[in-house]
């Protein structure tokens, strides 16, 4: 099954957006960065998405249940339900996501929740 999302990780000033940024380009196309606190919000991913970018990255992961379930839900799938303020909820083809996020501990990052995503230490 192709991956729709990657994880890049690593510690403060290691290089993790640099990496996001030339992995983006070589993808071609448009990309957006943004922060995983405006992915969160709720019109946020329908802000990002509306762009049509054939790549996002996104910023400052952090690992909670919650955090890990909107993952799941944006790395699985050929298309995304974006919402916008005033307009009805429409589904858009979903971009390849680059999230980066400072090393977890490695309980945290036991593999199974990970499957779907590519995952690069810097």
């Amino acid at each position: 099954m192709p991956r729709n999302a990657m994880i890049v990780i690593g510690e403060s000033g290691s290089g993790k957006t640099r990496r996001a940024i030339e992995e983006a380009r070589k993808r071609g196309g448009v990309y957006l960065s943004t922060s995983w606190d405006e992915i969160k919000t709720p019109f946020g991913l329908g802000r990002v998405l509306k762009f049509h970018p054939k790549t996002v990255i996104v910023e400052g992961l952090s690992v909670s249940g919650k955090d890990i379930n909107l993952l799941k839900h944006l790395a699985s799938g050929d298309n995304v339900l974006i919402e916008l303020k005033y307009e009805d909820p429409r589904m858009v083809p979903a971009p390849y996501f680059i999230f980066t996020m400072l090393t977890p501990p490695k309980t945290v990052f036991s593999p199974s929740p990970w499957r779907r995503f590519d995952v690069v230490e810097v």
